[in-house]
């Protein structure tokens, strides 16, 4: 009864699953049950892994390299495994023996993992061990004490030994080079050694090692001894598993060395590869490794959980500061190899913001940290704590968090000057000191010493010296409860004042003569010429000889630039300048050499010879080329991602009815239920859908009168959004009879005029033109999730606005068989309206915004109407999004009491114009044609364009590409014909009217005019140009501008005031925001 009890106690040990004693491990290594181990020359580890009845194969570096089996099925196929519980490689082939227990062979792969042949047990065997002996044998231990021997081919199957040869359970088996064998017998205690004799090819017992039933714990005895294994120079390693150790025997027979470990709790199979390294297979749990001279190593398969080094956590930096690497603070040491360790962050900074970029690393070593910075920035203007969580994690369970405790000081921002460099006037006050820190003051001295508190203070700096004198100026910037910012300098070199003399001394042209005689007061002459004259040459002489600069431009009557401009020097006559039939106009601008401008004009008139065609109105500006002013460089508006295309679904049919008595109204009155309303779950928001009912509402349609309005009034259903689905015939239908869909849900109303889906366009890229009853379309108003909800946070912190009101989208998209097209762009502006939250204060709301997936903002055109007691955000714009409003007051000190200040500051607040600092616009600048194309794109909501430049001078990485390439796609603006921008050249007042003619059409304004007849009351009207005479009469006829005593000017440069006057005015004039929000 004893001899079946131990063995029933073994055969359930096989079979009981022991778990892992590691809370973590790596891949492949969770076994259950790991018995039998092997190695092979390459270094490669084999774990026999009963429980999961599989052969796991791992590299040197613990990496899984196969699986024999597959893990967790039992099967009896070749392809599968029950109960294997050893494994033996032959060191010559590097096949693979496993003894499939419950299946009663011995299963043989080649070295790759392939199938080779079985070889079969006995019906009776219960296998343990299989084993090698190099001479083209394969042993294997059965419990019913015999020994089984094969060749390695599969032949020569034969019972070696049986009891009384070997008795109590011999379980373990081991030959040396010679052939000898050792069998271990469990509950005998004792490793049993038999000889060989290969000529005879017979087997002589020769000694017990251990004595016989009486297990002990010195070095000649064992207490039940499990596995066997021989290395390659003869040495006996005995799983001694009683003793909770490993013995090891010199080929001698002498005691050589003893293997423990606190984690070596039962040893059951040994094995060595080709270092000398040794791993023990312990209680059916792990897999532990010895060095060489046997000293536990770890345990292989656990995963070494990645640790912070050092205690340092603080972070200090100052207010307003650029983004401070914290990579040195989150240094990470990690001794496994082969895994990828990945920074994230786990909790947030509450007034700052961190950028991992990609955050990964290779484990394997101690100082890791990502290649990629880790980045803090404080939100703009906030000092105190703000503190954010890091998380390292290796992929494999092992993970450890780190807070950096981060104290913003509040720091004054460093002066800065204008200019900052360059040649001054003696006395001047010249230079502009600023900073962007509010409540801070500037402290400067003039002779290059060090400022204090006790210096010069203010913003306006006079320098004095003689010509060519360098004079350094040093400032800071300190106030109450700051830390005083670093000290600057600034160098100058003084200058005589320059001249501003821009006159000519005299004009003469080449034919024709002029009229008036030229006298230097005047600057518009006319002269007549015959048409066999095709060009001529004028030759000017400027006053001021010395700094005084000529350019020459020729116009045909059209307004096209035909010749120049050239510039001339020395008094000489210009090129050729050609002459068109008709009229021409010879533009000489003389530049001062302070940068003053003085522009004279001469009106030829070519006879024509025979009539011809009046030439065609031309589409762009001409390009003068003034002195350059200096102007700021606005903040770049980003790039919205576009919205991800959504693919339709049916509509809902095991879902409750969200309304019964919900129905579609047609012009207000209720028309039966032409809608099927139903709601679903998507991603954790209930939406109402409302599918129309295609054939009812055609025959609506067909009753009602062009232009109807059929709207979804959900406004008041418990739901978080609305998605109307109809087919695309029902669209075609609604667009022939200019008829509007508007979808009121809780958190907005969409007014979508049918004809703004081109329907036949979708369905062409649907591949469905003749389908269109089979084309379905959605168009959803949902309150945007919570990531959308945080991009608009986060931007606020960046951008310095505030969310008033939580974000919507609005989406709409067109589907057949399995293809869906999103409908994200109009060509004309598309109404929505947003309620404003419950008790809001609608002066604290400045505008909505357009919310891009990258996290990018966007100001689109708002205004506040009060209805029905209530009051809701009217918001244009010709796309589709998700939309927030939010509060952004903005104010500049150097236009109050500026004529522009409301202007300005009202379009600064809806993010159109920008500062050259946080305290000044400089108004009276001139603009640039960079700027003006970047407001035109900002005022009208659109999105700046990621499409490569069209222009040479404007390169992809500049803050006004985006903009260009959208106002250029808008036909806002074009080129000079030659492929160039001139992006930092000042703006007439007659080109910026043309582009902001192109502004009113894209607004639905009606941007013709009466030409000439309408700027005749004017004293300059007969200045303007023939290309510009249309958009200054309907700049007039719609009160953008008025004139002045001073008349059109339309030559002059239009200021930085000026063009946000006359942008406000122009969205105010087309509807798209109000008075109210222009005060």
């Amino acid at each position: 009864m004893k001899k079946w009890g131990s063995l029933l106690l073994v055969i359930a040990m096989l079979f009981t699953a022991v778990p892992t004693a590691f809370g973590a491990v790596r891949t492949g290594w969770d076994l259950k049950s790991p018995r039998g181990i092997a190695t092979d020359s390459s270094g490669r580890i084999y774990v026999a892994d009963i429980g999961n009845h599989r052969i796991q194969v791992f590299n040197e570096n613990e990496s899984l390299s196969m699986t024999l089996g597959e893990t967790g099925i039992r099967g009896a196929d070749n392809a599968h495994l029950d109960t294997p519980t050893t494994v033996a490689v032959d060191a010559a082939t590097g096949e693979i023996y496993v003894t499939d227990t419950s299946n009663k062979r011995i299963q043989v792969y080649s070295s790759q993992g392939s199938y080779l042949r079985s070889l079969a047990l006995p019906a009776s065997a219960v296998s343990e061990s299989v084993a090698l002996d190099g001479l083209g044998h394969v042993f294997v231990t059965d419990h019913n004490n015999m020994i089984y021997r094969f060749n390695t081919d599969g032949s020569g199957y034969k019972q070696l030994f049986g009891y009384p040869d070997v008795d109590y359970r011999p379980l373990g088996i081991a030959a040396d080079s010679k052939g000898t064998l050792y069998i271990s017998q469990v509950l005998r205690n004792t490793i049993v050694v038999y000889t060989y004799n290969k000529s005879q090819d017979k087997y002589t017992y020769q000694k017990t090692i251990g004595e016989k039933d009486k297990p002990g714990t010195d070095n000649m005895h064992f207490n039940q001894p499990w596995g066997a294994h021989v290395d390659r120079d003869d040495r006996l390693y005995i799983a001694d598993g009683g003793n909770k150790r490993v013995q090891v025997y010199n080929s001698d027979g002498s005691y050589h060395m003893t293997l423990t470990a606190p984690s070596l709790t039962s040893p059951y199979h040994v094995a060595t590869d080709r270092n000398g390294t040794i791993y023990v297979s312990d209680n059916h749990r792990s897999i532990l490794m010895f060095d060489a001279q046997g000293q536990f190593v770890k345990t292989l398969g656990q995963n070494t959980v990645p640790v912070f080094e050092g205690s340092q956590t603080a972070l200090a930096v100052a207010q307003d500061s650029s983004p401070t690497d914290v990579r040195s603070l989150l240094k990470v040491t990690d001794s496994d190899s082969g895994q990828t360790l990945s920074w994230t962050l786990t909790t947030a900074p509450t007034h700052g913001a961190v950028s991992l970029g990609q955050g990964v690393a290779a484990s394997g070593g101690s100082g890791l940290t990502p290649a990629d910075a880790i980045e803090y920035e404080p939100a703009a203007g906030y000092f105190g704590t703000d503190p954010f969580t890091v998380t390292v994690s290796d992929g494999a369970g092992g993970s450890a968090a780190r807070t950096i405790n981060v104290t913003v000081s509040r720091k004054a921002a460093a002066p800065t000057a204008d200019p900052a460099s360059g040649s001054v006037v003696a006395d001047g006050s010249g230079i502009a000191l600023s900073t962007t820190t509010p409540g801070a003051s500037i402290y400067y001295t003039t002779d290059g010493t060090e400022p204090t508190t006790a210096s010069a203070a203010g913003t306006a700096v006079a320098v004095s010296g003689a010509p060519g004198e360098t004079v350094t100026v040093k400032a800071f910037a300190a106030g109450p409860n700051l830390l005083d910012s670093d000290v600057v300098t600034f160098s100058y070199v003084i200058e005589t004042p320059k001249s501003s003399n821009a006159d000519l001394q005299s004009l003469s042209l080449s034919a024709g003569d002029l009229s008036p005689a030229f006298s230097s007061g005047t600057t518009r002459y006319s002269a007549s010429v015959a048409s066999e004259i095709s060009s001529l040459t004028v030759t000017p002489s400027v006053a001021d000889a010395v700094y005084g600069t000529v350019a020459v431009s020729v116009y045909d009557g059209t307004g096209k630039l035909t010749g120049g401009p050239h510039a001339l020097s020395g008094g000489g006559a210009s090129p050729a300048l050609p002459l068109a039939a008709g009229d021409n106009v010879i533009e000489i601008r003389v530049s001062a050499q302070d940068g003053s401008m003085l522009i004279y004009t001469v009106s030829v008139q070519r006879a024509q010879a025979t009539e011809t065609p009046q030439p065609e109105q031309p589409t762009e500006e001409p390009t003068p080329t003034p002195t350059p002013v200096e102007s700021s460089t606005p903040t770049p508006t980003p790039v919205e991602t576009p919205t991800p295309t959504p693919t339709a679904t049916p509509t809902p049919t095991a879902t409750p009815t969200a309304s019964p008595g919900l129905s579609m109204t047609v012009n207000g009155q209720p028309k039966g239920q032409l809608v099927q309303a139903a709601t679903e779950q998507t991603n954790g928001q209930t939406i109402l859908v409302a599918s129309v009912n295609r054939a009812q509402l055609l025959e609506q349609l067909a009753a009602a009168a062009d232009g109807a309005v059929m709207a979804i009034p959900a406004a008041n259903e418990p739901v978080d959004g609305v998605s109307v689905r109809l087919t695309g015939d029902v669209v075609q239908a609604m667009a022939a009879r200019k008829a509007q869909l508007q979808v009121q849900a809780p958190s907005g109303t969409y007014a979508l005029p049918a004809g703004q889906i081109d329907i036949a366009s979708l369905a062409a890229r649907l591949g469905a033109a003749d389908r269109l009853s089979e084309i379905l379309l959605r168009i959803d108003v949902v309150q945007s999730d919570a990531a959308t909800a945080e991009l608009a946070r986060q931007a606020g912190l960046r951008q310095g606005f505030h969310v008033a009101a939580a974000p919507v989208t609005f989406e709409a998209a067109a589907a057949f068989d399995g293809k869906s097209v999103a409908i994200d762009r109009f060509s004309s502006y598309v109404k929505r309206e947003l309620p404003l939250p419950q008790g809001a204060d609608p002066a604290k709301i400045t505008t909505a915004v357009v919310i891009g997936k990258d996290g990018t903002v966007r100001h689109v055109p708002t205004f506040i109407e009060m209805r029905d007691g209530a009051q809701y955000a009217i918001v244009n714009s010709l796309t589709n999004s998700a939309y927030a409003l939010v509060y952004h007051p903005a104010a500049f000190a150097d236009v109050a009491g500026h004529w522009a200040e409301p202007a300005v500051n009202d379009l600064a607040s809806r993010m159109v114009v920008s500062g050259v600092d946080a305290e000044h616009y400089r108004p009276d600048a001139a603009v640039t044609r960079a700027e003006i194309a970047s407001i035109l794109v900002r005022a009208l909501g659109l999105a700046p364009s990621s499409a490569a430049s069209p222009f040479a001078d404007v390169d992809a990485a500049v803050w006004h590409a985006g903009s260009i390439a959208a106002a250029q796609a808008y036909g806002l603006v074009q080129g000079d014909g030659h492929g160039s921008f001139n992006p930092s050249r000042s703006v007439t007042r007659e080109e910026a009217l043309t582009m902001l003619a192109r502004a009113m059409a894209i607004a639905g304004m009606d941007a013709s005019g009466a030409g000439a007849d309408s700027l005749a009351a004017h004293r300059d009207g007969g200045q303007v140009s023939l290309w510009a005479q249309d958009a200054f009469a309907a700049a007039l006829r719609h009160g953008l501008v008025q004139g002045s005593g001073k008349g059109l000017e339309p030559k002059r440069p239009i200021t930085r005031a000026e063009t946000a006057a006359l942008v406000q005015r122009l969205l105010i004039a087309a509807g798209l925001i109000d008075q109210a929000g222009s005060k």
